[in-house]
């Protein structure tokens, strides 16, 4: 089912693959200019992956795209304050395709986008560390920049 209160605002087209934390930065201050509003971050490719064909997986971009636009996917006080199409816990908290939409109170609610990537850096500077002084394994998944979230 198609919404008829989406506004489409495109805040930037950004070329260089680690574009991510500023597209995200501009989605935290829209949300504290608008804490009232829903927000929903859609993009043309999907991140983490080496192979062009995989970055830019047509139906893949499209069945994502669909389900975060789709009213069933409407951020709401009653069921849920973020959607996407399908949400990993592992190997860090992520939705596919890194799209979703999600309530301006949820967005407000997040450490700032800088914060954030400084204390995701120090973090897995730890985690290289301890793995180069043999302190802990990694058979679950394969220890590279993708399982530490830095690869955006």
């Amino acid at each position: 089912e198609k919404s008829d209160r989406i506004i489409c605002r495109q805040r930037g087209k950004y070329e260089a693959a680690g574009a991510y934390g500023d597209i995200l930065h501009q989605l935290h201050a829209f949300c504290n200019a608008k804490p009232s509003f829903d927000v929903i971050h859609i993009t043309n490719r999907l991140p983490g992956h080496a192979r062009k064909e995989k970055t830019f997986d047509g139906p893949k971009l499209q069945a994502i795209t669909s389900a975060v636009m789709s009213t069933v996917c409407r951020p709401s006080e009653k069921s849920c304050n973020v959607c996407g199409l399908e949400f990993y816990p592992m190997p860090f908290f992520h939705f596919t395709g890194n799209m979703f939409s999600a309530s301006c109170g949820y967005v407000n609610n997040l450490l700032p986008p800088p914060t954030f990537e400084r204390a995701m850096n120090d973090v897995a500077g730890g985690a290289l560390l301890a793995k180069l002084k043999n302190i802990y394994t990694t058979h679950l998944f394969e220890f590279n920049a993708r399982i530490l979230g830095s690869y955006q």
